[in-house]
């Protein structure tokens, strides 16, 4: 049939794994919700590196913790190879090396192993007698050996495998075409599982398994089957037609064999039981039928069979069961299904029994779980979980609290679970009442009320000091946290706020601040009923500021005190001055400067640079701006007489011949100033005297060929205005 599932296993977070597929395809895993909605499909393939599931139903199984899926090949000439899928379904780079001698994986099963779960294979193979590996990710090398010790090195085929979870007993069925010996044979094997642990072997009795015949209903043939389980009391035989009971101490047939006679051999399978020996087994028609074994025979009418909603005419080919969980899961010709199979089976019912109170309380379970079982405890204060232990005792709960404890038997190996909710009994603070205080005295109370837990009671403000009264006098105005503890220690708190008689007085001068000149602000201390004190001693609730300085007052309001303080700072509006109006010669510069920073300028020709160069006579001026407003200013630049002679050059070299820079001057010059500079800006001569000249020595050293400026001021006898030229020379050696 088309798109069949055959194959299924879980996880402990109730999802559901089924494996299938349709006619001539590979084989492929999805995976389902506990809600029966589909998460993913894997198509049974990877690129790199290659590897297909294949068309003959190989092993495969999910690790029970995490989710993750282990899949192998069914058979591979050149090693069946086992690659690992993340919870999401994606293959996560791990893949076993193959091994030539190790051709078939039909099965693979988990243990949780006490929380430390092992991953194990069974399968046969064509060229040697290897049927068992032991998977241990990271590491990609197989462990492998013989089960049997049989030493026949072919066909010796693990069709089922069955784990008792009491005590990891493994259960194995065979068939083979080279060993009728080993043909339709169970073994028990004891942990580890080798060819030395084997505990028993029989025969089944029947002849229904064989290699690549055990799913007659599949497109390909195939060794896997559903077909053994055990349970705390028995092993069971299903092979969709034959049903039979072994002892697990011996292997030996316990009661009466059930054959069902309208059944076709293995077209329909699956089976598992519980612990009260409900034998479930996959059957036709939409049905999963339930018998009863009571040791000596298997009763059809003792429990009602599960019939599978809308499949009427389908067969069952797979069961799977969380025994801790009471729920078993079933596939088959279209369809995944769980059951809730608890009401079949009353198991052991544990109570959670709670002693202690907020100091410490013990937890125990009754009656005690078999001995070898791990009982985790969980407590739990409103759903958040606040501890966990494997002990049962919790230290330091709060008294009226609503916790709950779980107790999860095995919880590595998702066990039974059992929660109880509780709350302790102890001391409640019913009510505070408080008295107030003044600023200037602490005559504050609190008085507490206490009620349940055990008297007598104690009582603390701060946590730690405790005393028998429950009134706390004295106090100032403040929170306090205040504790209540009864006779067996446990407590309860509440805060409670001692407050003033009257509101404190406020005051704020505000931010510091700036101001012009001749401004004037106020600042403003008011409160009700309250007196000031500025700092000169004035009393009045305003003070008016009309210059720089740091300002501070105090408040005070029938002894509640509040204070504040402001720093003040005056700016002046630009002073500067251009200078007297003065006259340059054709051909001279003059720099005008203000002189003055943090302002801003504008010129007579919209220029905002600090200083002006003039070059031409006429009338020049500059706005000054800042903070506080601006301040203009202006000069006039005439043309000056300029009745002088100046030289470009001179040579001082003592022929008697332009040995000095010294202009030539007309009569009207009057006063006068020369100035040389050197390349630096630094003044190395300087004369008031027109007759006296520059012989090119600075200190008596004698300055180097170059180019040197200078320049003249001077007034003439004309109208008495200082005039300027600049210029360069060149000393010449």
């Amino acid at each position: 049939a088309n798109n069949i599932a055959y194959d299924l296993d879980y996880d402990y977070d109730g999802n559901i794994y089924a494996r299938g597929s349709g006619v001539g395809q590979v084989c492929k895993l999805a995976k389902f919700s506990k809600d029966g909605i589909l998460q993913w499909v894997f198509n049974g393939t990877i690129a790199v590196p290659s590897w297909t599931f294949g068309f003959q139903a190989g092993g495969w199984v999910v690790d029970k913790g995490s989710g993750k899926i282990y899949v192998g090949q069914g058979f591979n000439l050149n090693g069946a190879q086992i690659i690992r899928l993340d919870s999401s379904g994606v293959y996560d780079n791990y893949i076993s090396a193959a091994n030539l001698q190790n051709q078939e994986n039909w099965k693979m099963f988990w243990i949780c192993n006490g929380g430390s779960p092992q991953i194990y294979a069974a399968g046969g193979g064509t060229n040697s007698n290897i049927n068992f590996s032991i998977c241990s990710p990271p590491s990609p090398n197989l462990q492998s050996g013989n089960l049997t010790g049989i030493p026949v090195t072919t066909n010796q085929d693990i069709v089922d495998v069955t784990i008792d979870p009491k005590n990891n007993d493994m259960y194995t069925i065979f068939c083979s075409v080279q060993s009728a010996f080993l043909d339709n044979r169970i073994y028990k094997h004891t942990f580890p599982y080798t060819s030395s642990n084997i505990s028993w072997s029989v025969k089944t009795g029947y002849s229904s398994l064989s290699e690549f015949g055990n799913r007659p209903y599949l497109p390909a043939s195939t060794v896997s089957q559903n077909c053994i389980y055990v349970n705390e009391s028995y092993l069971f035989y299903w092979d969709g037609k034959y049903l039979k009971a072994f002892n697990k101490a011996d292997g030996s047939v316990a009661g009466t064999p059930l054959t069902v006679t309208g059944n076709t051999l293995l077209q329909q399978n699956g089976i598992i039981a519980d612990n009260c020996n409900n034998v479930f087994a996959g059957d036709i028609n939409g049905t999963i039928k339930v018998y009863k074994f009571d040791g000596n025979s298997f009763n059809d009418a003792a429990a009602p069979d599960i019939t599978i909603p809308g499949y009427p005419n389908k067969s069952t080919y797979a069961l799977s069961y969380n025994a801790d969980k009471k729920i078993m899961y079933a596939t088959g010709q279209g369809y995944l299904a769980s059951f809730d199979v608890s009401a079949y089976c009353n198991s052991q019912i544990y109570s959670i029994m709670i002693s202690g109170n907020c100091n410490a309380i013990t937890t125990v379970l009754s009656p005690l779980p078999p001995n070898g079982s791990v009982v985790t405890y969980k407590l739990y204060d409103a759903g958040v979980l606040v501890s966990t232990n494997t002990t049962g005792i919790f230290n330091q709960l709060a008294a009226s609290t609503g916790y709950s404890v779980k107790a999860i038997i095995n919880l590595n190996c998702s066990g039974i679970q059992i929660e109880k909710a509780f709350t302790l009994d102890g001391p409640v603070i019913a009510g505070i009442t408080t008295t107030t205080a003044t600023c200037t005295q602490n005559i504050g109370t609190i008085t507490v009320t206490g009620v349940s837990g055990s008297t007598p009671y104690s009582y603390s403000i701060d946590g730690s000091n405790f005393q028998s009264n429950n009134l706390f006098s004295n106090l100032a105005p403040a929170t306090y946290n205040i504790t209540l503890k009864d006779a067996n220690g446990c407590i309860a708190t509440k805060t409670a706020v001692v407050t003033l008689n009257i509101s404190p007085p406020t005051v704020h001068l505000g931010n510091d601040t700036a101001l012009c000149e001749d401004d004037i602000i106020i600042l403003n201390a008011t409160n009700p009923a309250s007196t000031y004190l500025w700092q000169d001693n004035s009393t009045n609730p305003t003070y008016p500021v009309t210059k720089a300085g740091k300002y501070f007052v105090t408040v005070n309001e029938q002894g509640c005190i509040a204070k504040d303080t402001i720093n003040i700072e005056y700016k002046l509006r630009p002073r500067f001055s251009l200078g007297a109006d003065v006259r340059i010669c054709l051909g001279s510069t003059l720099i005008l400067d203000p002189k003055i920073t943090g302002v801003s300028y504008l010129w007579q020709d919209g220029s905002t640079n600090q200083t002006y160069t003039v070059i031409q006579p006429g009338l020049y001026y500059v706005k000054a701006t800042n903070f506080c407003g601006g301040t203009t200013d202006d000069v006039s630049i005439t043309n000056g007489i300029c009745d002088l002679y100046v030289p470009n050059s001179f040579s001082p070299n003592g022929d008697g011949k332009n040995d000095f820079f010294k202009p030539g001057y007309g009569d009207n010059v009057a006063a006068f100033n020369l100035k040389v500079f050197n390349r630096y800006g630094q003044v190395i001569f300087e004369s008031k005297d027109k007759n006296n000249g520059w012989d090119g020595t600075f200190k008596g050293i004698k300055e180097p060929l170059g180019v040197y400026v200078w320049v003249i001021q001077y007034n003439t006898n004309v109208d008495d205005k200082q005039q300027s030229l600049n210029g360069t020379v060149l000393l010449i050696r």
